[in-house]
């Protein structure tokens, strides 16, 4: 469903993020796209993993995730705020309206496709640096999400298209900022 967002000025003079697109020829012309800070060339976006699936009513994209620091998603039932990306389990994101239920691990009233990244210093050690980045999934469509140990996670849906917005903070209060400035503020009443 079409939802007025706030508005771009305009292409940014100097982006902080380098887009990077390539065709694989010894693997089936895969097409893949990486999305990468600028500052230290940190990989936020990699779709090379595979899973790029693109049909009339099923979607699927596969990413790789620069650590297992992986945070949001929303209404769905989590012991804890960060995810555990070891464990190979399926989460619908799909609005019915129920009652919470902490028990089950059922989804919730709304879905809200969003997650935060806490990036680490290299990809051989789990230290974070401080520096976050969100990924929106702008779809109204049923779906769900799954992570891998690689990290990544794969997100699948039935329809719509797959309108990715990537705010790269690089703060979680700028990544946050940024997302809201994007999907508008709460209203806060007097």
């Amino acid at each position: 469903v079409p939802i007025s967002l706030t508005a771009s000025p305009g292409r940014a003079p100097s982006p902080l993020y380098e887009f990077i697109h390539s065709t694989d020829n010894t693997r089936d012309n895969l097409f893949s796209f990486k999305i990468r800070r600028r500052a230290n060339s940190t990989t936020l976006f990699d779709t090379s993993i595979g899973g790029l699936v693109l049909n009339n009513q099923f979607l699927q994209i596969v990413t790789r995730l620069q650590s297992s620091h992986v945070y949001g998603f929303g209404e769905n039932n989590h012991e804890t705020l960060k995810h555990n990306v070891t464990e190979r389990k399926i989460w619908g994101i799909f609005a019915r309206d129920q009652a919470i239920n902490w028990h089950t691990n059922a989804n919730n009233y709304g879905t809200h496709p969003f997650y935060l990244v806490m990036e680490q210093t290299s990809n051989s050690t789990q230290v974070p640096s401080g520096q976050m980045h969100g990924v929106l999934l702008l779809n109204s469509n049923a779906m769900d999400y799954s992570f891998g140990p690689e990290p990544s996670v794969t997100i699948r849906t039935i329809g719509g298209i797959l309108d990715f917005f990537v705010f790269l903070g690089p703060s979680p209060e700028q990544v946050v900022q940024q997302y809201t400035w994007l999907v508008g503020r709460s209203f806060l009443p007097p």
